[in-house]
């Protein structure tokens, strides 16, 4: 602003400006370390502390840890709130690293930010993302809120300016351009969808068994990331246990009278909530679902056909696979036959299981696993486990 003609009058008059559009909140789940002191603060597993400082104090509330959208999402309630942040307005953010953070997470929650703003109509105009200003190791991040007054550049001029500073992120990655994309938010939900109703006792039935599975998923989530250590990410367990919280969270919103709307919801879970390739085939595997069910039969083939059209995997691969297709061929059978269905469920998971438990022997041919040493490989494939944990879930629900 001096090099702009400004007095130091109305220098220190916009600075005043600027403290009181801004805001700034920070989350962490593990303190700093102070050298020769060790941890300034503990913080319990499964739990975060917000609103903590830069000189390494504790936040002001404890909360239980929450996925990276729903940090976001809490950190930009509270932000707007305190500016009073509505529809419309422009907006300039900051993340910025409380030094323990990795760049991964840093653009993650730049990315959630920059989303979750639009969806709320407000327009950002300048984003900047860095390594800014640390409390030592903090294992965090801030998130910085400045909003831009109605019809005035000076402030957006004024960061716009080059600058020496050699750590400063800059902007050319945050201007505006003539090219514009249009979130499409929640389709899925806002559309109507026809299809067979069951009655108001199996709606019940379905439900219950929906939380069943949960349930047994969560209990199995140690065992799970277990299997999965010596040849993947050690987190076939969190994964499956992320959506079995997003069911439990949302099972009233479920639709369980339209089994059709109900595994598209659930589809739309899997995709937002579990990540990675087991994310997106059982999201591809509620949508093969949805077009035949209450015929469970055709269902779970629809819902392996769907799959399969966007994997390669088939019997022998080392992956859920192995389990999931032998117990589809063994319900199909029998129910086409004309058999009990309880038998058939019974049949089906000995021949998931049975699937399940040759998979150790496999060599794996997709996924990371590939790249690992056979030697190290020696448990039944996480995925294949997991498929029998709800199938049996199901079973005990049922039978």
């Amino acid at each position: 602003m001096s090099l702009m003609g400004k007095t130091l009058e109305d220098i220190s008059s916009e600075c005043t400006q600027v403290k009181k559009h801004i805001v700034t909140l920070g989350v962490t789940v593990k303190a700093c370390n102070m050298p020769g002191l060790g941890l300034m603060f503990h913080i319990e597993d499964g739990f975060m502390e917000i609103g903590v400082g830069i000189h390494g104090e504790a936040g002001a509330l404890k909360h239980q840890m929450l996925s990276a959208n729903k940090i976001v999402e809490l950190i930009l309630e509270k932000l707007c709130k305190t500016l009073t942040v509505k529809e419309g307005d422009e907006v300039c953010t900051i993340v910025n690293n409380l030094g323990g953070s990795s760049q991964l997470e840093l653009f993650l929650v730049a990315g959630l930010v920059c989303a979750q703003l639009k969806t709320r109509g407000v327009q950002v105009v300048r984003q900047y993302v860095g390594t800014l200003m640390t409390s030592l190791d903090m294992a965090g991040i801030q998130v910085s809120l400045l909003l831009l007054r109605a019809g005035d550049r000076l402030w957006l001029d004024c960061l716009d300016a080059p600058t020496s500073a050699f750590a400063w992120p800059g902007n050319s990655l945050t201007l505006q351009t003539t090219c514009r994309r249009e979130i499409v938010k929640n389709f899925e939900a806002d559309t109507e969808i026809e299809g067979p109703m069951i009655s108001s006792e199996e709606a019940v039935k379905l439900k219950q068994c929906l939380e069943a599975v949960a349930e047994a998923l969560k209990s199995n989530e140690h065992r799970l990331n277990e299997l999965d250590k010596g040849c993947g990410d050690g987190d076939t367990g969190s994964t499956l246990k992320r959506m079995a919280d997003a069911i439990l969270q949302d099972i009233d919103n479920i639709p369980a009278r339209s089994p059709q709307s109900c595994f598209l919801r659930l589809s739309k879970l899997a995709e937002e909530v579990m990540g990675g390739t087991s994310g997106a085939l059982y999201s591809l595997m509620f949508v093969g679902a949805a077009a035949h069910v209450p015929q469970w039969s055709a269902a779970w083939q629809g819902a392996l056909d769907m799959a399969m059209t966007y994997s390669n995997a088939r019997l022998g691969s080392r992956t859920m696979f192995d389990a999931l297709i032998p117990a589809c061929e063994v319900f199909r059978d029998i129910t086409t036959r004309g058999g009990d269905w309880r038998e058939a469920l019974r049949k089906a998971i000995e021949a998931a299981d049975e699937g399940c438990s040759k998979t150790q022997f496999y060599k794996p041919l997709f996924g990371r696993a590939t790249y690992v040493d056979a030697s190290n490989i020696r448990s039944m494939d996480a995925g294949a486990y997991g498929v029998t944990v709800w199938l049996k879930a199901i079973k005990t629900e049922l039978l």
